[in-house]
């Protein structure tokens, strides 16, 4: 068997939001092997076949990690850069415009939105 070397993610700053959004995505009532060999693929970024082909034990201690950062609570960030540009959040939601409020109430609640 070869050596796998893998980052595990230790926070949710580990965490992109494509990752998150692919592994919500799962149907819940899918089959447990299943769930872990895409939280492997998503959060670790190893293929689907080297998960599979994981010690059992090995790959219960990354999923037990995966599962402790999922369970913290998310730190929130008023702004950040990403690509040279910046982003943040309204410092006043009382000061929104009528554009943002659209917005807010069309993608607040969708996961599959959580990137707009």
């Amino acid at each position: 068997m070869r050596q796998l070397k893998i980052s595990v993610p230790t926070s949710w700053e580990d965490i992109t939001l494509e990752a998150y959004m692919k592994f919500t995505a799962i149907d819940t009532d899918a089959k447990e092997e299943f769930i872990q060999v895409k939280a492997l693929s998503y959060f670790c970024g190893v293929t689907e076949l080297d998960a599979i082909d994981m010690k059992v034990k090995d790959r219960q201690a990354i999923i037990a990690q995966i599962t402790e950062v999922l369970n913290q609570e998310p730190q929130f960030t008023q702004a950040f850069s990403l690509f040279e540009k910046d982003y943040g959040f309204h410092p006043n939601l009382d000061e929104i415009t009528f554009g943002e409020f659209i917005d807010l109430e069309k993608h607040q609640y969708n996961i599959e939105d959580l990137d707009k």
